[in-house]
Parts: structure tokens; C-alpha cells; sequence
């Protein structure tokens, strides 16, 4: 039976490891034509979701570099994209991966993905949450307006593209964190199944974590798939040598949310295994 196995995750989480991972399990395809490609995000729901609205030519675009074998419509419907991906999973499948950390931004997105599961398909959620700080941190510096400070030339090159940049700061890129959280925990509260691991505590025991993620996602324990599994960048904010970056502190309610997740808010990083990791342990 086909089955569709998402990966739900904050920018910057570390979830190019599980992409591999996945990747050379024998069992499952990613989200591409090209099953060699060294990472891909389709990003398949969101731009579907904005192609129902009537922004098509992105999802258009995308999918031409990953799925040239599929017609787009020039004016899909929901139906016309449940069955595009039901072309995919008949072409590359049948056990698909897909990840993107836009879904988590996207409640149409998220949402489409329901209603597809819905119509009778197997889909499959599970989400890694990396120490917050470190997301942001990371955000920040390589992706953000920390990054300019390090290569200015390069920036001043892309300017006009990147003008959204100046009021960029990690304050801004806290609450988006919090947002994407809120979407997750709504998910669970309407009743779907999404365990939830650290990537910390992956990247500590992938022989203890990988068992469960595969268990979870209706495929065979392959050790091999995850020989190479090497995470990296754990504590990053404590190595940081940014001083802006040094210097935040997260507000309460991201405080909060650390805790929940086991996560100490001073920069000494996470304690302990969280609570979604400690009842795979039991």
C-alpha cells in the first residue's frame, strides 16, 4: 500500500541527516526524480496550497525540477492535487518522504495534507525539534541579518533581493519559532499521531531513536540506512561568536516551550532526554 511519510520541522533543525537517512533505506524514495539528489524539499503542499489560490506558477516551477513527469493544471483544485501526488507516489513510491520546515509556517498546507489523509491514503507525521536557541542562533547567522555582518560583499551583491533582511532579528525569528510550535501543537490536539524527537538525543543514540522513527513510519529497523548518520552543530548559540547572539535571551514564552521540551534556557544547552524521547525508552 502506498503510504506518505512527513517530516515536520523548524528551519535550521537538522533534519538533512534523517533526509539521508531515509534516503538509503531500501524501503522508501524521496520526493524527487533523481534519488541520488543530496537534499530536496519540494516544499509540495505549501506551493500546492498557494497554487489553489491561484498562485500556480511556483508550484509549476518546483515541480518541474522534481517531478517533470507530472502536468500541473493551469488551474488545479484540491482534487487535481491529491492526484498529483498520487502520481508521484505511483511513479517513485510506494513509500514516499517528503519534509519541508515551511509547513509547519502554513495552516493550508498543514491542512491539505490532513484532508488528502482523509480521503482514505496512509500518511504518517512525526517532527525532530532542535534546542530553540540553536534554531535561532542558527537562523540568525547563517540564514539572516547575522549573516550580512559576515559577508558583506556578497549581500550588498544581492540587496534588492534580500531588502526583507533589515528587520530581520532574533526577536522576529522567536516568534516565528513560536507560531510554527503553536501549529504543531494544534495538530495534536485535533488528535493526530506525531511523535516527536530531539535532535540532540538523535544525534546522541541514533541506534536508540532511528528504531522508533522507522516503527513509527511502517518500515523496516535498517541499520545501515544510518551508519552515517553524524549530526552536527549541537550547542551552536554556546559557541557563537556573534555577540548580538550571545547577548538575547529568550522571552517567557520560549522559555516555556524549552522546558516542555526539556531544554535548559541558560546557554549550557538541553538536560536530560525530553519528554516525547523518555517514553521510547521505557
Amino acid at each position: 500500500m502506498s503510504r506518505t511519510l512527513i517530516l515536520l520541522s523548524h528551519k535550521r533543525s537538522g533534519t538533512t541527516a534523517l533526509f539521508r537517512a531515509f534516503q538509503e533505506h531500501p524501503q522508501v524514495k524521496v520526493c524527487h526524480w533523481n534519488q541520488e539528489i543530496r537534499i530536496w524539499e519540494p516544499n509540495f503542499w505549501n506551493l500546492a496550497a498557494r497554487a489553489i489560490e491561484g498562485d500556480v506558477e511556483p508550484f509549476r516551477s518546483r515541480l518541474a525540477e522534481s517531478h517533470p513527469f507530472l502536468d500541473v493544471p493551469r488551474s488545479p483544485t484540491k482534487d487535481d492535487i491529491f492526484d498529483l501526488w498520487d502520481q508521484s507516489l505511483a511513479r517513485l513510491g510506494p513509500v514516499l518522504f517528503d519534509k519541508s520546515p515551511q509547513y509547519l509556517g502554513n495552516r493550508s498546507a498543514l491542512n491539505l495534507i490532513r484532508q488528502y489523509r482523509d480521503g482514505g491514503r496512509d500518511v504518517r507525521f512525526f517532527a525532530v525539534i532542535r534546542n530553540p536557541e540553536d534554531v535561532i542562533a542558527s537562523q540568525y547567522e547563517v540564514l539572516g541579518r547575522g549573516s550580512r555582518r559576515h559577508a558583506i560583499e556578497r549581500w550588498r551583491r544581492l540587496v534588492q533581493e534580500f531588502r526583507h533582511l533589515e528587520d530581520d532579528s532574533l526577536e522576529r525569528r522567536e516568534t516565528h519559532w513560536l507560531a510554527k510550535n503553536d501549529h504543531l501543537f494544534e495538530l495534536i490536539t485535533k488528535g493526530e499521531n506525531i511523535p516527536i524527537f530531539r535532535y540532540e538525543d538523535l544525534a546522541a543514540a541514533p541506534h536508540v531513536y532511528m528504531p522508533h522513527i522507522f516503527h513509527h513510519c511502517g518500515v523496516e529497523h535498517v541499520p545501515e540506512s544510518y551508519a552515517d548518520f553524524h549530526p552536527t552543530n549541537v550547542g551552536r548559540r554556546r559557541r557563537s561568536t556573534d555577540r548580538e547572539v550571545r547577548n538575547w535571551r529568550p522571552g517567557a514564552r520560549l522559555a516555556k516551550a524549552m522546558a516542555f521540551y526539556g531544554y535548559s534556557t541558560a546557554i549550557s544547552g538541553p538536560h536530560g532526554l525530553g519528554r516525547f524521547a523518555q517514553c521510547f525508552r521505557r
